[in-house]
């Protein structure tokens, strides 16, 4: 599942943020990747909609890099299905 997840997001950044695959590390901040909060927020709204999810606001907010959300996402897809 982690493995989907990080695909999935980085589909995105790559879509709309315009970053090569090989830019993408899932350990560097956003900010270091070169991702504002606009293009952040358009991610995560396609992430939510592709693995039909919703991620709380707050919890968006403390999402440094993508392997801080990894965790997060999967805990909201096994509540989802009922895990």
């Amino acid at each position: 599942m982690e493995e989907r997840i990080k695909e999935c997001i980085a589909k995105y950044l790559m879509e709309i943020c315009h970053l090569n695959n090989d830019e993408i590390e899932f350990e560097f901040t956003f900010n270091n990747l070169g991702v504002d909060s606009l293009e952040l927020t358009e991610v995560i709204m396609n992430v939510e909609k592709e693995l039909g999810i919703e991620i709380p606001d707050d919890i968006i907010s403390s999402f440094n890099t993508i392997n801080d959300a990894i965790p997060v996402i999967i805990e909201l897809i096994n509540n989802k299905n009922g895990k």
